[in-house]
C-alpha cells in the first residue's frame, strides 16, 4: 500500500488513505501510532477499479471526509464519503 493522504483526529487516531496498485483501489487506514494501520475500508474496490487523488480530513463536528476522484469510460466523477469518527 501506498499512503497518499492522512490526518490526525481528535481522539489522537492517525487515518491514512492510499492507492492500491497505482490508482486503482483507494483504502483508508487507521491506527494509534501511524505505524500500526489496519485497513479499515476499502473505498474503491478491486472489483470496480479506477480511484485516485484521496483526500481526507476532520471537519468541528468530528466527522471524517474523504474525497477521491473516480474514473468512469470517458469521464471523471468526484465521490464525498462522510464518516462518523
Amino acid at each position: 500500500h501506498k499512503g497518499h493522504c492522512s490526518a490526525t483526529l481528535d481522539n489522537g487516531y492517525h487515518v491514512v488513505l492510499g492507492e492500491d496498485g497505482g490508482h486503482k483501489t483507494i483504502y483508508l487506514g487507521i491506527g494509534k501510532t501511524g505505524d500500526d494501520l489496519e485497513d479499515v475500508l476499502h473505498l474503491q474496490p478491486k472489483e470496480r477499479p479506477g480511484g485516485a487523488y484521496p483526500v481526507v480530513i476532520q471537519a468541528s463536528d468530528r466527522k471524517v471526509h474523504v474525497v477521491y476522484a473516480v474514473f468512469k469510460g470517458k469521464g471523471t466523477h468526484i465521490r464525498h464519503v462522510v464518516l462518523d469518527e
